[in-house]
């Protein structure tokens, strides 16, 4: 982790107008993967700001353009940044996790409408764009709205989704004396969200967004089975029964 903030630290501030960076800077305080049922001992070190620089380091991996790489970026790295604002206004210090928002639909609406007003507070026209790309793409493969997204878009939340699923997993792994208190939605929204988001990929195939696509998929399947080698760590009869239960049904969408 040490090594990707001082890698991407300064990649970031270049991306970011001060202002933005200072909420960037506090999204350190926001701690990621609580109320999961995980343990204090593997959450520790897992906030928003370590997400963010994370996700900046896997964009230069892609088979885009530089213009695409540089957009992508700059939505990456402003993307948390009206959940973080909000969240430090409030005195939070963890985000709602996207199980959580998954159980509730109310919630999960709630709280994209809250962060689309802070968003239309701190960012400027071009930041706000971004912003709202990545927002829709999100509510496309959620299948919540049918407007077709962005190339950008599409791309960045994709590396923001497989980033946090497979972080989960690591996770958990990390944690198995603590798995009977884990939270189920949990433990099978990367296996739901697998088939169902995959499903909308689909609906892009034949469009200009057919590339970007193709990419996401690839990048979907490459996490899923990520997911899949960091399991066979453990024996079968010994993963929690719903691990069992995804694993086995799961299968490589073509």
């Amino acid at each position: 982790m040490q090594k990707e903030k001082v890698s991407f630290d300064n990649v970031v501030k270049d991306l970011l107008r001060p202002e933005l960076y200072d909420i960037l800077q506090k999204a350190e305080t926001i701690q990621r993967f609580e109320n999961l049922g995980l343990s204090l001992k593997v959450i520790q070190g897992e906030n928003v700001k370590a997400h963010t620089l994370r996700l900046l380091s896997k964009v230069d991996e892609l088979p885009i353009s530089e213009e695409i790489k540089n957009a992508c970026k700059k939505t990456l790295a402003i993307h948390d940044l009206p959940e973080v604002k909000q969240l430090i206004e409030t005195g939070k210090t963890a985000d709602v996790t996207a199980p959580e928002k998954a159980l509730k639909l109310n919630l999960d609406k709630q709280v994209e409408k809250s962060e689309e007003e802070m968003a239309r507070i701190i960012f400027d026209d071009n930041e706000l764009k971004l912003y709202l790309d990545f927002s829709n793409a999100s509510n496309f493969l959620k299948n919540r709205d049918q407007k077709i997204p962005t190339e950008v878009g599409l791309i960045c939340k994709f590396l923001d989704k497989n980033d946090a699923d497979l972080h989960y997993h690591e996770m958990v792994i990390n944690d198995g004396d603590n798995w009977k208190k884990l939270n189920e939605k949990g433990q099978s929204l990367a296996f739901e969200q697998y088939v169902s988001f995959s499903q909308r990929l689909d609906i892009l195939k034949g469009t200009e967004l057919a590339e970007a696509a193709k990419l996401s998929q690839d990048l979907l399947n490459r996490t899923m089975l990520s997911i899949k080698e960091i399991w066979k760590e453990i024996s079968f009869e010994k993963m929690p029964p719903l691990i069992q239960k995804n694993l086995a049904n799961f299968q490589i969408h073509k």
